[in-house]
């Protein structure tokens, strides 16, 4: 999936550039500063489908086929269905055109900012009147319109930590892009299209609000910018080397190639699940000598993934969504959960609450300071990360 949004990214680059040597020069850059997101997660579907409606966008606005109308429409389907979350920025990506094509109709004129007419606006107009209710199409009624508000906004954007907030200590790279793209704008003497400018803002604006955008304003607004190096390198007449270009491509390719054994090598000595991370022989305890019918279960947030795909039922996972009120009406799991790993609530009351049996904790965790000097609960399970607790 990786190499398809990498290969894609090429791809509408090159189209829109010209320049392969560029594009090649972003798709790498891309490649090392989106390494974390190129895992199985469905937004890897979501980043095909926008970098595509980019590039259709661009093509129905030149040529008004009607093929580049189907697309755009079938994405937007597929989006709210795969990954709803995202579906607001999929109708987002067309806002740029819509307020060019105002501005073009005001005869606003801004220096050094191209603004300009569409022949086949109104296809795309309909195209988009279209997909804003393509959102309707799935089993959770509005939620691919109100999902992103309420998450970013609710409890579990307290402590996630792609929900959060970006700043210059957790993204150093995020505003050294902003630093070069603005110093190019101020001294190029070439006119720079205004959507160009709305996605950089927009996907700005975004990547602050919460640092998983930043994957959004590398993949589209890294074309954008790009298309701005581009036009500053033809109206200042510069050349990028091809000795320079060779070089960047295989000091590049050495260096992933080193990552990507240093990489393998580290995983060759952890296990393939790591044991500090998933409590694998805690699980097979479980399932081996407890009745998990009769079992209520308490257990941490980041590995109740892994105990459901073991057969055992949890307390909570991580889809916080489902655990916390803004999706869930009364429901506080999440919230409860979150104030005992930090100490803040009484475990005891909570415990009570949800009528728990069976603790699962870090043997570096607050609440097993807790749990072992409580007389009510003893200790039937330990090994060098976790610890099991039944009640007495």
């Amino acid at each position: 999936m990786s190499v398809i949004i990498l290969g894609l990214l090429f791809f509408v680059a090159y189209k829109i550039t010209k320049n392969w040597k560029l594009s090649l020069f972003y798709v790498l850059m891309s490649m090392y500063m989106c390494r974390y997101s190129f895992y199985a997660r469905a937004w890897q579907w979501s980043f095909i489908f926008i970098i595509l409606e980019f590039y259709f966008i661009q093509k129905l606005l030149e040529n008004g086929k009607l093929k580049y109308s189907i697309g755009i429409v079938v994405f937007g389907i597929f989006i709210s269905n795969i990954h709803a979350s995202v579906f607001p920025i999929y109708l987002v990506m067309f806002l740029p055109y819509i307020v060019e094509a105002f501005l073009y109709k005001c005869k606003v004129k801004i220096p050094k900012i191209e603004i300009q007419e569409y022949k086949y606006f109104k296809s795309f107009l309909i195209t988009f009147i279209i997909t804003c209710f393509t959102g309707l199409l799935n089993p959770f009624g509005l939620l691919p319109y109100t999902y992103i508000i309420k998450n970013m906004s609710g409890f579990s954007s307290t402590f996630i930590g792609e929900l959060a907030p970006t700043t210059f200590e957790n993204n150093k790279l995020f505003f050294i892009i902003l630093l070069v793209t603005i110093l190019f704008l101020v001294n190029g003497k070439q006119k720079v299209k205004i959507i160009d400018i709305f996605y950089i803002l927009g996907f700005s604006i975004l990547t602050l609000l919460a640092y998983r955008s930043f994957y959004y304003f590398v993949f589209i607004s890294g074309i954008s910018i790009i298309r701005i190096i581009n036009d500053f390198l033809k109206e200042n007449e510069l050349k990028i080397n091809k000795i320079f270009m060779r070089l960047v491509v295989i000091a590049s390719g050495i260096l992933f190639i080193l990552v990507a054994l240093s990489n393998s090598f580290r995983i060759m000595r952890k296990e393939l699940i790591p044991l500090d991370e998933y409590p694998v022989q805690l699980s097979d305890y479980i399932l081996e000598n407890i009745k998990t019918e009769n079992m209520k279960l308490y257990n941490g947030f980041n590995y109740g993934s892994y105990l459901e795909f073991r057969g055992i039922k949890t307390f909570l996972d991580s889809r916080s969504e489902v655990f916390c009120e803004e999706f869930n009406p009364g429901c506080t799991v999440l919230k409860d959960w979150h104030s005992i790993y930090s100490g803040e609530g009484n475990y005891e009351e909570i415990f009570e609450k949800y009528e728990i049996t069976h603790v699962i904790t870090k043997n570096n965790e607050v609440l097993n300071k807790y749990l072992e000097r409580n007389m009510n609960w003893k200790l039937i399970y330990e090994d060098e990360y976790w610890m099991l607790y039944e009640k007495k």
